[in-house]
């Protein structure tokens, strides 16, 4: 996000009108810069590719995580593992191309066929278990690529934009937007949530901040609205920011119902719909 306001501002000294948006707008690579240790944690690798996992005797579901841009395993994994501890599942996550444990340069194209990869790595190991992913901004486009092209148990959206496109424009001050004209990559144009979701027919839950100066709650009502999911469920979260809806215990209580109940349903499309639900 700071990049591409540094670019807008870049835009106006000069009297430029075109922005283009790229891959390496998107990525912030380099190693981590808070780790802390993540207790019982296995490390694992796949290629170039590095990441954690930590199980646990009584898990009931797998789950696979995609962290934001600036996001490494090692900053947030022990918080994340501390957080969905009410969940009772196994938790996976890997650091993007370029990020923390892992090498290599990322770009849009080549992360998507990293969480493929990672995505079969995780449902070899996951046995019985259902399998949910979960994706947080940037993180979130990930997960729906892997919704749309393998099958998911359960996704999860936090932190979401319906495209590229809608969370680009609206990175732009309101008074910038009549001298700036959007350039988006093509790969970037084809990451579209909306597409997913209306295709999407297993349980949803989208999760967003109230206070999200990034991607506002509105875009996951949009998504909300368009999803085909019967059993789906939109929580919004007061107080909390861009992407630390997991640090408000209301916020994983909501999660761990939802996850409760979407192994059945994922197997029972005449399940009921879960409906909206606003955490207070």
């Amino acid at each position: 996000m700071r990049r591409l306001l540094f670019l807008f501002v870049l835009l106006l000294l000069g009297g430029c009108m075109t922005l283009e948006v790229k891959d390496n707008h998107f990525f912030i690579p380099g190693p981590a810069e808070r780790p802390a240790p993540i207790p019982d944690a296995e490390e694992m690798r796949i290629g170039d590719l590095g990441g954690a996992r930590v199980t646990r005797p009584d898990a009931e579901v797998e789950l696979l995580y995609f962290g934001g841009n600036a996001s490494r395993v090692d900053d947030y994994g022990a918080f994340l593992v501390r957080a969905l501890a009410p969940l009772r599942a196994n938790v996976t996550s890997f650091d993007y191309r370029g990020y923390g444990r892992s090498s290599g340069t990322p770009t849009i194209e080549a992360v998507k066929g990293d969480a493929l990869a990672i995505y079969d790595f995780v449902r070899e190991r996951a046995g019985p278990r259902p399998l949910l992913v979960h994706g947080v901004s940037l993180g979130s486009f990930i997960a729906a690529y892997i919704a749309a092209n393998r099958p998911v148990d359960g996704l999860v959206l936090e932190a979401t934009a319906p495209d590229v496109r809608s969370w680009a424009t609206r990175q732009i001050p309101w008074y910038a937007k009549p001298f700036v004209r959007l350039k988006i990559a093509p790969a970037l144009l084809e990451a579209s949530n909306v597409d997913v979701v209306r295709r999407y027919t297993g349980p949803l839950l989208l999760i967003t901040g109230a206070d999200d100066p990034v991607t506002p709650p509105v875009f996951a009502r949009q998504l909300h609205a368009v999803s085909a999911s019967p059993v789906k469920r939109l929580v919004i979260v007061p107080g909390a920011g861009h992407g630390d809806a997991l640090a408000f215990p209301m916020a994983v209580q909501e999660y761990k119902v939802w996850s409760a109940a979407a192994p059945a349903a994922a197997f029972n499309p005449e399940a009921p719909a879960s409906g909206r639900t606003r955490v207070q």
